[in-house]
C-alpha cells in the first residue's frame, strides 16, 4: 500500500505543479511524475531497488500502453511478478537466491555439527533444500515460503525427498526450537526481528546462519567466506551447546 501511495503521491504533485507551469507534452510529465516517486521513496529510506523501481513504474507503463501488445500479456506479467514476489512490498525482503557456495558451506556445517534438522526461512525455490535433502537424507529439512510462485517451485522440487518439506506461510509464525540449523538469505530490513525470536525460540548449541546480511546488534560466533566472495555469518543465539560432565 505504502508503494502505491507514493506513485499518488507524485502523480498529485505532478498535476499540481502542471496547474502552475506547463509541461511540454506527455514525455515530460510521466519523467516528472518517475523523478519524483523516486524523491519520495528516498527519502522514506526505501531501499535502493525499491527507489529504482518507482522510477521506472510509471514510464513503463506508459510504453505499455503505447506498445500495442495484446493487453492480455502484461495483466498475465503483472499476475506472474505478484505471484514470484508476493508479499515483498511489507517484508522487504525480495527474492534472492543462494548459490552453489552457499549449499556446500552449509552442507558442511550440517556434517560438523551432526544436524539432525534444517529450517529454511525465506526458501524461495528451495535451491538450498533441494540439494541438501538429497545429500542428507537422515537430516529432517524444511522450509517456508509466502511468495505462492517460488514456493511452488521449491515445493515440485523436494516433493519426493521424504526428508524435506516446503511450507507457505510467514516464518515469523512458524517455530524455529525443534531445529539444530535455520539457515536465512533476506535482507537488511528483517533481520533484527529475526535476532529477537532466536534468540527466544532457538536451543542452545543450534546455530543461525545469514547470507550477506549481519543480525545488526550481535557479533557473530564466526564468518565464513565463501568461493564467490559472498558471506556466511554465523551466530549461536542461545549460547553454545551444555558441556556434559558425565
Amino acid at each position: 500500500m505504502r508503494a502505491l501511495a507514493v506513485q499518488a503521491a507524485a502523480w498529485a504533485g505532478v498535476f499540481a505543479v502542471a496547474q502552475i507551469v506547463a509541461l511540454p507534452g506527455a514525455i515530460a510529465i510521466v519523467g516528472a511524475q518517475a523523478a519524483l516517486a523516486a524523491a519520495l521513496a528516498w527519502r522514506m529510506h526505501r531501499e535502493r531497488w525499491w527507489i529504482v523501481l518507482h522510477a521506472l513504474f510509471s514510464p513503463l507503463g506508459a510504453l505499455a500502453l503505447g506498445s500495442g501488445v495484446d493487453p492480455r500479456w502484461w495483466l498475465a506479467a503483472l499476475v506472474a511478478t505478484m505471484l514470484l514476489y508476493w508479499g515483498t512490498p511489507g517484508t522487504r525482503v525480495p527474492l534472492y537466491l543462494s548459490g552453489r557456495a552457499a549449499v556446500d558451506a552449509v552442507d558442511g556445517l550440517l556434517r560438523s555439527r551432526g544436524a539432525r534438522s534444517l529450517l529454511d526461512i525465506g526458501c524461495g525455490i528451495g535451491s538450498v533444500l533441494a540439494p541438501l535433502a538429497r545429500r542428507h537424507p537422515q537430516v529432517r529439512i524444511t522450509g517456508i515460503e509466502a511468495a505462492p510462485l517460488p514456493w511452488l517451485i521449491g515445493w515440485l522440487r523436494t516433493r519426493t525427498a521424504g526428508n524435506a518439506r516446503v511450507l507457505r506461510g510467514d516464518f515469523f509464525a512458524a517455530h524455529w526450537r525443534d531445529h539444530d540449523l535455520v539457515y536465512a538469505f533476506l535482507s537488511p530490513h528483517p533481520m533484527a526481528a529475526v535476532w529477537d525470536k532466536a534468540r527466544r525460540e532457538m536451543r542452545p548449541g543450534s546455530l543461525l546462519v545469514s547470507k550477506d546480511f549481519a543480525v545488526p546488534q550481535a557479533k557473530p560466533t564466526d564468518t565464513v567466506t565463501l568461493a564467490d566472495g559472498a558471506r556466511l555469518y554465523l551466530y549461536e543465539p542461545a549460547g553454545p551447546a551444555p558441556t556434559r560432565t558425565d
